[in-house]
Order: structure tokens, then C-alpha cells, then sequence
């Protein structure tokens, strides 16, 4: 079976690494897609995880910047799912 993992924070990190272990022990494909945030590439680099990063740049703090990024975010998601 295939299953996708979003990782926004490294606390998602956290919180489900030993379901994605036990995922791929059992032979399940696990894909793992992230945004750059805090250490949390760092973390999924360390462990020898392979990710996507749908986001890897900054976005400012305004409104209009939280929304684009949402967007793009969403699309980047879509044709990883559509795929």
C-alpha cells in the first residue's frame, strides 16, 4: 500500500516516525513531503530519509504572502498526489 506523510513542523516529525518505521518494515511505500521549517530537513537528513521539500524558501509575514504560499504549497501538493 502507499501512503503520504505532509510534514510541516518538526513536532509531525516527531510524532509519526515510528508509524513510517513500522510502514516500511512491513514493506509499505512511504513517501514523505515537507516545507522548510525550523530543523525539521535536518531531522529527515540525519535519519536517511528521503522527503520532497514543496516549499524550500521563505515567505513574509503579511497576509497576501501567507495566502500565495498556501497556494503554491497546495499545487506542489496536488501533482505529487495526481502522480
Amino acid at each position: 500500500m502507499k501512503y503520504l506523510f505532509y510534514l510541516g513542523h518538526p513536532a509531525h516529525f516527531h510524532l509519526f516516525r515510528e508509524t513510517i518505521k513500522e510502514l516500511r518494515n512491513n514493506t509499505h511505500s512511504v513517501e514523505i513531503v515537507i516545507k522548510r521549517k525550523d530543523v525539521l530537513e535536518d531531522l529527515l537528513d540525519a535519519g536517511g530519509w528521503d522527503h520532497k521539500n514543496i516549499y524550500p524558501h521563505d515567505r513574509k509575514e503579511t497576509m497576501s504572502s501567507v495566502a500565495i504560499s498556501l497556494l503554491e504549497r497546495d499545487w506542489e501538493f496536488l501533482k505529487i498526489v495526481r502522480d
